[in-house]
């Protein structure tokens, strides 16, 4: 067995269908425009680490796209609501590798060195978290498969993290949190995230 996998769940960029939010407020092209800087960021991202990489599409067929020159491992979702794909892609990766994280795209402060210490969390606990500010996670990973963990959860709610968190609990596992970090849903949290990478340059 390989020891650790990264895994991203993604969606094509096609305009219309991407950042929706940040269309409201904006119009169609910005929000892919955005889209496609935060798929860069992670692309950046998934090139610096040692663990191999899986991706996850929704759509109807995987595409020739940027992914395939950094990883062979490219896969379709399922069908269903984010805790369906979530429970596929943490079944079909914990009987290839030890430990497996989870992530989307929409969080550009994922940086390597948070990645490797997710990782080290899981030599100690049975499942790690990256929260956000908004009550959600960026990131989940373990090292054994659990599908109650992605059940009676109200998706795209504050209540995703404590209601996750309850589902471990009842399964007596522990589980490590990592920083609290914000994924970029609004223009406003974009805009944030623009004036922090400028700042840090």
């Amino acid at each position: 067995m390989s020891k650790n996998v990264l895994a991203l769940i993604t969606k094509p960029p096609i305009l219309g269908t991407v950042k929706t939010r940040i269309a409201k407020d904006t119009d169609d092209q910005t929000a892919l425009d955005i889209y496609i800087q935060l798929l860069s960021k992670t692309q950046d991202l998934c090139r610096q680490l040692s663990a191999d990489i899986s991706v996850f599409y929704a759509s109807d067929d995987i595409p020739d796209d940027e992914w395939s020159n950094i990883t062979p491992h490219r896969y379709l979702q399922v069908e269903g609501d984010l805790g369906d794909k979530l429970k596929h892609v943490s079944h079909w990766l914990s009987q290839t590798y030890d430990k497996h994280l989870i992530i989307g795209g929409d969080c550009p402060y994922i940086t390597k060195s948070l990645i490797d210490y997710a990782f080290q969390t899981l030599d100690e606990q049975d499942v790690v978290l990256g929260p956000v500010f908004d009550g959600g996670y960026y990131l989940i990973g373990a090292k054994k498969y659990h599908d109650s963990i992605f059940e009676q959860i109200d998706w795209s709610t504050e209540h995703v993290l404590s209601q996750t968190i309850d589902q471990i609990e009842k399964l007596e596992l522990n589980f490590g949190l990592l920083d609290t970090l914000e994924d970029i849903d609004y223009i406003e949290d974009w805009r944030r995230y623009v004036d922090f990478y400028e700042a840090s340059k």
